[in-house]
């Protein structure tokens, strides 16, 4: 048997979630992203001996690709973005975040949102990425790796250009202000 169970978040809530996201995002300013990125894959991989909820494991596959796209060096993930996966990776780390890690049954709830929000913030660059995931598999096949790089270049500026463009006109279901 399967529950959903929707949660309205209110202003006090999301001002809340916010000042833990500002810590996060403190920590990258003086913190090696490799490290942070280190961090979140280890965590990440020992999920499968944890007892974490579904509502959280079903949420990890989604996170572990974001990572993946941290680290990819053809798609170049502008900086602002990089900062909020980062910020995110570091909550997600965090086993003392605004709802403690090890309380049984509901210690990742909070990590659960945070990631859930991340997706729909990053919802164009997430879509973008995948666009030039597909883009640069068809050109593998086909085309010589001088001009792979030339294109893949340009279709990446293409699609950074697309997102930045849907992200400032598409903010429905999101807070008047970003929270990561």
């Amino acid at each position: 048997m399967t529950i959903v169970v929707k949660i309205k978040i209110s202003s006090k809530d999301i001002n809340a979630l916010r000042r833990a996201m500002h810590a996060a995002r403190q920590t990258i300013a003086c913190a090696d992203e490799v490290d942070i990125v280190d961090a979140a894959r280890t965590m990440l991989a020992e999920f499968d001996s944890r007892k974490a909820p579904d509502f959280v494991r079903e949420r990890v596959p989604r996170l572990e690709a974001m990572v993946d796209m941290l680290e990819d060096q053809d798609w170049a993930l502008p900086k602002r973005e990089r900062e909020k996966i980062l910020a995110a990776l570091v909550y997600f780390c965090d086993p003392d975040d605004l709802i403690p890690d090890d309380v049984p049954g509901l210690g990742l709830l909070d990590d659960a949102i945070m990631i859930e929000l991340l997706l729909m913030e990053l919802k164009h660059v997430i879509e973008a990425y995948r666009d030039f995931t597909r883009y640069r598999a068809s050109l593998l096949k086909t085309v010589p790796t001088d001009i792979r790089e030339q294109r893949l270049e340009k279709r990446r500026w293409a699609l950074h250009g697309r997102m930045s463009r849907r992200s400032k006109t598409d903010r429905s279901g999101l807070p008047e202000r970003p929270l990561i």
